[in-house]
């Protein structure tokens, strides 16, 4: 049987949960074309979790868990890339 983490193992841990998001903003705000890079990504991957749910309790083989959000987010993603009128 396992031992259970010690107040040692839970407090290193929780610090690092609070310093890596931190750390890992940095080189974001350093260059602001990366963060607009994973602005769009992390839009893309918002529109993925709502129909992977709502197929979730549906029994059986379920495709549509996979091929719902995908091409939701591929058409939309296509979408929001191609440059509207007026464009330079």
């Amino acid at each position: 049987m396992r031992e259970l983490p010690s107040r040692r193992h839970l407090a290193v841990g929780r610090c690092v949960i609070l310093i890596l998001p931190i750390v890992g903003m940095l080189p974001l705000l350093a260059r602001p074309t990366a963060l607009e890079a994973t602005t769009v990504s992390g839009t893309v991957v918002m529109g993925l979790g709502p129909p992977i749910f709502a197929l979730l309790f549906c029994d059986g083989y379920r495709p549509l868990t996979f091929h719902l959000p995908f091409w939701w987010c591929a058409i939309h993603l296509d979408a929001a890339l191609k440059p509207g009128p007026g464009a330079v």
